[in-house]
């Protein structure tokens, strides 16, 4: 980065715009929280980074909760993708979590090109979860198995 792009991306006025930008991303997600009934739900992470994580209780052994979650999931991606053009972070075992919004994310082209990448690896190492497109995977309960 040239050092005038750096001091305009450090200016007040720019580190204020971003600030703005973390907390309205930061309400949105609240609200969802509160409209699909996880009033219980912890948010953390790394927020001058706009990188968040949360947690919250779910049973996934009834499909009502079930589909709340997925219902949850869908307007939470929505909000970071399309309200806020921010990614979607699949670590610490949440890739299974995310993949039903790789395309969401990424696109149809570019889950394609991965599609294709894939099957090179499935079929030279027979691995399963290498990469999926499966969008209603959160249904599976593969969070389930050890």
């Amino acid at each position: 980065m040239s050092d005038e792009r750096a001091a305009a991306a450090s200016s007040p006025h720019v580190r204020k715009k971003r600030q703005r930008r973390r907390q309205d991303i930061l309400h949105a997600a609240l609200r969802a929280f509160r409209e699909h009934g996880y009033h219980d739900a912890i948010i953390f992470g790394h927020a001058l980074e706009g990188n968040l994580h949360f947690v919250f209780k779910q049973d996934f052994n009834k499909q009502s909760e079930v589909d709340r979650y997925g219902a949850f999931i869908n307007d939470l991606t929505s909000i970071v993708v399309n309200t806020y053009d921010g990614s979607l972070k699949a670590e610490h075992g949440t890739g299974r979590n995310m993949a039903p919004f790789v395309e969401l994310e990424w696109g149809a082209e570019a889950c394609a090109i991965m599609k294709e990448i894939k099957d090179i690896f499935d079929a030279q190492f027979h691995r399963v979860h290498f990469f999926t497109l499966n969008k209603t995977l959160y249904k599976a309960r593969l969070h389930l198995k050890s």
